[in-house]
């Protein structure tokens, strides 16, 4: 089992103004998927339609999520061949732990995330 960090301080960002509480859960999804995967901040997914199912939430509303949180900065969607990765922007910079120095052996430790 792994772990994220959820800041606080996302309750008084402009994420709640721009996608309400039903998009901050789904941005929280997100972290949750990208926390879980290999690559640490990313994961792949085939489209819109089985990562809103995986949600339980129409893909007409994912995709409007996925395109304030593109717009905003949050996350970056990659289209390949036949899936697309989702990385979360900053993802190192939220997640290390903050009494680790840069470029310690700590902060490698944070980085390596397993899966399930």
């Amino acid at each position: 089992m792994q772990w994220i960090k959820i800041w606080t301080a996302m309750i008084s960002s402009t994420l709640v103004e721009e996608v309400g509480v039903a998009g901050v859960g789904t941005f929280i999804l997100i972290l949750i998927l990208a926390g879980n995967d290999r690559t640490p901040g990313s994961f792949r997914y085939k489209d819109t339609t089985h990562l809103a199912r995986l949600f339980n939430m129409e893909p007409e509303n994912l995709e409007k999520y996925l395109k304030v949180f593109e717009k905003t900065r949050r996350i970056k969607i990659k289209p390949l061949k036949d899936e697309f990765i989702l990385t979360v922007i900053k993802w190192l910079k939220y997640q290390q732990d903050p009494k680790a120095k840069v470029g310690t052996q700590n902060q490698q430790k944070n980085v390596k995330v397993g899966t399930l």
